[in-house]
């Protein structure tokens, strides 16, 4: 037995995103279908987005494909997720931004990190550093702005510049077993 039916593959634009993972679609300027979603990625369709679709004239139309969407891609997993690429690197490309959220904490792990910035704002409430050794190089200004400012040197503390000026509101202590001037 034989069944012929015309079928379509076609451009379609969004006109109202429905319930229960269905679509309403304008294919061509006169017909209007109610669209399933069929698409192997979890795609939220927009009003204006331009979508693929396929159907017959005696079978459900589905949307097998975005052409040129706005609308949000959402990956929700129940558990834990995880992403590997065992034997190559894993690459994140946003034309706007990336934001990255957890409820609990943030772990960043590797043998080495390069963080290249035009400019980068850091805002916490409390910073904790543990390092062997640091050192920073600024072209121009480095300023730092403290209710209170404490250095704490085990061996040794060295100040070299070409001029310095200490001023203070209250006094200045100087406490050392020998104290060398000039």
């Amino acid at each position: 037995m034989i069944v012929e039916a015309t079928g379509y593959l076609s451009p379609a634009t969004v006109l109202a995103p429905g319930e229960s993972g269905y679509v309403q679609v304008a294919i061509g300027k006169d017909e209007v279908v109610w669209a399933r979603m069929a698409m192997a990625v979890p795609y939220v369709p927009e009003a204006g987005d331009e979508v693929l679709v396929i159907g017959s004239q005696s079978a459900e139309a589905y949307v097998i494909g975005v052409l040129a969407g706005h609308g949000t891609t959402v990956l929700r997993v129940p558990c834990d997720l995880r992403f590997e690429a065992p034997h190559g690197s894993v690459q994140i490309d946003a034309g706007k931004s990336i934001q990255m959220r957890s409820k609990l904490s943030m772990d960043l792990n590797a043998p080495r990190a390069t963080f290249r910035f035009e400019r980068m704002n850091v805002l916490v409430t409390t910073l904790v550093q543990r390092v062997a050794d640091a050192f920073t190089w600024a072209t121009g200004l480095i300023q730092s702005k403290s209710g209170r400012m404490r250095w704490i040197a085990d061996a040794g503390w060295l100040v070299r510049a070409g001029r310095a000026h200490l001023k203070t509101e209250a006094n200045v202590h100087i406490n050392g077993k020998t104290i060398h001037l000039g």
